[in-house]
């Protein structure tokens, strides 16, 4: 089989998926002795926002975590720090915010957003949605609780 028509087979197959998952999980949940299945897609909808919303919150741009981003490398300084971080952030971080390169730059956002104190709620509430949402679609063919 060459590329393109296994290209097109796997694009028919992942349109398949997502056209009749609702139709799958509904039976599923019927299967599974489930009481409302309606309502089980609701709310795996509802938490499927809501892991949005807070993904937004905790990668979005901010003057206010920037300014706090860019206080928490100056006490990452060597000079300054006994704070133990990745190598990788380590050699980012030594270098000028000016001379970084974009990916360096997402690179230490991303890390700075997963420990930053003042974030530790917002990830904590995506943690436990993100467990109600596999909870909820466990077992069910083709979900992709991390959406």
């Amino acid at each position: 089989m060459d590329g393109e028509l296994r290209a097109t087979l796997t694009q028919v197959h992942m349109a398949s998926l997502k056209t009749f998952q609702p139709i799958l999980a509904l039976l599923l949940c019927m299967m599974q002795g489930c009481s409302n299945p309606a309502g089980v897609l609701k709310e795996e909808g509802a938490l499927k926002r809501e892991i949005a919303q807070l993904e937004g919150l905790l990668y979005a741009d901010s003057p206010d975590l920037e300014a706090e981003q860019h206080e928490w490398e100056a006490r990452m300084a060597p000079e300054h720090s006994t704070l133990v971080v990745p190598s990788e952030i380590r050699e980012i971080l030594a270098l000028e915010p000016t001379e970084r390169s974009e990916d360096q730059r997402r690179t230490v956002k991303r890390y700075f957003r997963d420990e930053a104190e003042s974030l530790a709620g917002v990830r904590k509430v995506l943690v436990e949605r993100r467990a109600q949402l596999k909870a909820i679609t466990r077992g069910r063919p083709g979900a992709n609780p991390a959406n």
